[in-house]
Formats: structure tokens, C-alpha cells, sequence
């Protein structure tokens, strides 16, 4: 009786020594499928592609889907000065265009008004600030005035974008008050200056 219960100990051990033999590597393989040494290297390359990516977004550059032609309707929203009524509307065209430094800047086309000074703030893939000063130098008793605009533009979809304006008007010299506007932009057809790449990049705004 004594030699079948040693011989029954004796197999109970072999068959925990088999499984305690066993049972590690099976472990050791589950936790190298959760998360492969592969693709944590994956997922770090990843990260400095994308840290590498921010650091070389320009702040003084306008975001690339501004890129091209848009034809500009403003409506005046609010006003203290004389010449520009609330309700008053224009229709003007701005070109987002590429410089050789790989900025992107933006130039109004607006008859009479020459461009003096601008400076860019860009807030983020589709928000930037532009601050600029522009001088009228048309006909009529206006000549001379200067306009210092401060335009927030939001890109809506891919053939829009919204803003919002504070105009200060000064004329000879003298300040004359501030009026706001809001503006809808909308894409020239066929304007795009995108590469193919950033043509591609773009596609992510429909």
C-alpha cells in the first residue's frame, strides 16, 4: 500500500516538474505578443518623426491648404467711423503664395490699397493671425488714409474659410476708430499651388 502511494507522489511530481517546464515559455511568449519588441521600436520611430514634424513648423508661416487664390466677401459688422457703415459689404482677392524662404504669406488684391507692413501668427493646421498695415492711395478724398487690420482666418473645409476683423483707420495722421467685419472665403477654382504631397495632405480637410 505504502510502495503505491510513493509511486502515486512520484508521478504527481513528474507531471508538475512536465507543466513547471512547460508553463514559462508559454507565459514568456504571451507577454512578447502583447507588445513585440518591433513594434515598440514602431511606435518610437513614430514619435521623433512627429517631434522632428513640430519642431519645424514655422509660427511666421501661414498654414499650406491657404495655398492659392480666394475671392474675399466682407460685411461690415460694427463701426465707429464714418466711412464704413455697418452692413457696408466689398468684395476683394487674396492669393496665399509660397516665398522662397518656404513661407507663406497672403496679398490682397483690392483696388487702391497698397500693402505696407504684415506680420503672421500661425495658430495652428488651419488657424493663423495676420496682422497688417495697408495705405490708400486711389482716387477720391480718402487718398492717404491707413487701415492696421488684425485678421483671424479659420479654414472651414477645403474650398472655405471664415474671418474675423478689427480695422483701425487713421486719415492724415489723425485716428479716426475702429470697425469690424466678418468675411467668407472661398476658393478660386482650379487656384491650388499644392504639390502632390501637399495636395495629398489637404485631401484630409473634405
Amino acid at each position: 500500500m505504502l510502495g503505491l502511494r510513493l509511486k502515486g507522489f512520484v508521478l504527481v511530481l513528474g507531471v508538475l516538474g512536465i507543466l513547471g517546464g512547460v508553463a514559462p515559455p508559454v507565459q514568456s511568449m504571451i507577454l512578447r505578443g502583447y507588445v513585440s519588441e518591433g513594434r515598440l521600436a514602431c511606435v518610437q520611430q513614430g514619435l521623433v518623426r512627429r517631434h522632428k514634424a513640430l519642431a519645424q513648423v514655422k509660427t511666421d508661416c501661414l498654414p499650406e491648404s491657404y495655398l492659392g487664390r480666394w475671392q474675399c466677401l466682407t460685411v461690415v459688422t460694427a463701426s465707429g467711423v464714418a466711412v464704413a457703415v455697418a452692413g457696408q459689404s466689398v468684395v476683394s482677392e487674396i492669393e496665399f503664395v509660397r516665398q522662397e524662404d518656404g513661407r507663406i504669406t497672403a496679398a490682397w488684391q483690392q483696388a487702391g490699397w497698397t500693402e505696407t507692413n504684415s506680420q503672421v501668427k500661425r495658430i495652428d493646421a488651419l488657424s493663423a493671425i495676420i496682422s497688417r498695415v495697408s495705405q490708400y492711395q486711389g482716387p477720391g478724398r480718402n487718398r492717404g488714409m491707413i487701415c492696421h487690420c488684425w485678421d483671424s482666418f479659420v479654414q472651414t473645409d477645403r474650398e472655405h474659410m471664415a474671418a474675423e476683423s478689427y480695422v483701425d483707420q487713421w486719415v492724415e495722421g489723425q485716428y479716426q476708430g475702429r470697425y469690424q467685419t466678418r468675411s467668407v472665403l472661398s476658393r478660386v477654382s482650379g487656384s491650388s499651388s499644392l504639390s502632390g504631397d501637399e495636395e495629398s495632405r489637404q485631401n484630409c480637410l473634405d
